[in-house]
């Protein structure tokens, strides 16, 4: 059994010795002051009121409550009548203390949780600024030679995970037509052993050995490595690959791509930090797409993954800390402008909001991230000016809305949201 505090996972057992010892300072120093009242009843001040004050507050109801247990056998004996005025004021007030903790804690985890939410939000979109950042790079270099877009590549990426299964396989093949790798490996870690399994690769396999120079190097920096950059520090360090490139999951490698060979013109740093990008983006979404529940799963060809996840992690929100967040979807009849208004709409929402559309955009879904039901009109307000602005007033009036509150399993959610189309 385990209770929460101060944000660690502290035993019962723990928790129950370190009262005692508390207890029995507090207990032992009133003996030595009066022995005859050792609790101070009949003085002014209640000292062991202020015990339990520190405990329970610092550790919780639970700690109030064993050290009340612990006074009993100490008030039998020392006092008669048995005080129960005394011993029941201070049960009071464990219980007032204890719900003052559980709510000043609520509170606290509450704000951690957006807080993480928020950062997880940034992160989200600072990587997606560098995709786009490197994708316009790579129009500009090598336009005529690769005519393919970072975005293209990632929505590649995305469609590998329809099947539900890890296409390992088929994500090493796109990267090696995408930057001409003609021989190269992936291991992937084998649970917590040290010991990494090969998932596929092009080519001849490549064996693997952990202690090559650039694989050490590799775990040892927790980023890409390849041959110049060894051969710029000593000339006299050797290795079978041409490149190294490791995931992290929480500093732990997860996986390795092993690169043996490679064109000579697409050998270089930016493409393979490119290629490392992929790999991160890669992994990183085959955790989201597995934290998915079943249900929500059946309209990953219907949504973008991240759609999915979004509301996942909305509802998770909700469920432990009944923190609310919408969603507001609408229904356009007009097929010919359904896509010029989904632009319209794009303009309007904020950086942490997401939208989403299906049905070649008649169904365009808004989700409000930590915004109430009842906090939906402001934003339908400002949506409405602009549409009015643009397409006119009975194009207005014939798109229907509906806000939902998510609050029900993703899957539930979506089923809903889509149904009511019809």
């Amino acid at each position: 059994m385990k209770f929460k505090v101060n944000f660690k996972d502290v035993n019962i057992k723990i928790l129950t010795v370190e009262v005692i010892i508390f207890f029995a300072a507090i207990v032992g120093s009133g003996y030595f002051l009066n022995r005859h009242d050792p609790f101070g009843i009949k003085g002014t001040a209640n000292y062991f009121l202020i015990f339990l004050t520190v405990i329970t507050l610092f550790y919780g109801i639970a700690a109030g409550i064993i050290a009340l247990i612990l006074s009993l056998p100490i008030l039998i004996y020392f006092y008669n009548p048995f005080p129960m005025h005394f011993f029941l004021f201070n049960f009071l007030m464990v219980l007032i203390l204890g719900e003052f903790y559980f709510y000043w804690n609520r509170s606290i985890k509450k704000a951690e949780e957006k807080s993480e939410y928020i950062e997880e939000k940034f992160n989200e979109l600072r990587k997606n600024f560098y995709f786009l950042k490197l994708s316009f790079d790579q129009i500009e270099k090598s336009y005529v030679t690769k005519p393919v877009t970072v975005r293209g590549m990632i929505q590649d990426i995305k469609k590998l995970f329809v099947s539900g299964e890890k296409p390992y396989g088929e994500m090493i093949n796109m990267l090696s037509q995408l930057f001409k790798i003609e021989r190269a490996s992936l291991f992937i870690k084998n649970g917590q052993r040290e010991e990494y399994v090969d998932a596929g690769g092009v080519g001849k396999p490549v064996k693997l050995d952990l202690k090559d120079y650039l694989i050490e190097e590799s775990f040892r920096e927790k980023t890409l490595t390849y041959l110049p950059s060894i051969l710029k520090n000593d000339e006299k360090k050797h290795s079978e690959y041409l490149a190294v490139i490791p995931v992290f999951n929480f500093d732990v490698p997860e996986a390795l791509l092993v690169i043996k060979d490679i064109a000579f013109i697409e050998y270089n740093k930016e493409n393979l930090l490119l290629i490392y990008l992929f790999m991160f983006y890669f992994f990183e979404n085959i955790k989201n797409v597995n934290s998915l529940s079943h249900d929500a799963k059946k309209y990953i060809e219907v949504f973008d993954i991240d759609f999915l996840i979004e509301i996942e992690r909305l509802y998770k929100i909700w469920v432990r800390f009944k923190i609310e967040s919408s969603i507001i979807v609408f229904y356009v009849k007009e097929e010919n402008y359904s896509k010029d208004f989904y632009s319209v709409i794009e303009d309007k929402v904020r950086n942490l909001d997401m939208i989403e559309s299906t049905d070649n955009y008649k169904i365009v879904i808004v989700i409000l991230s930590f915004t109430p039901k009842s906090g939906c009109k402001s934003f339908l307000s400002r949506i409405g000016i602009g549409i009015i602005d643009r397409f006119g007033e009975t194009f207005y009036k014939d798109i229907r809305h509906e806000i939902y509150t998510i609050d029900k399993e993703p899957g539930t959610l979506i089923k809903n949201i889509i149904e009511c189309k019809k």
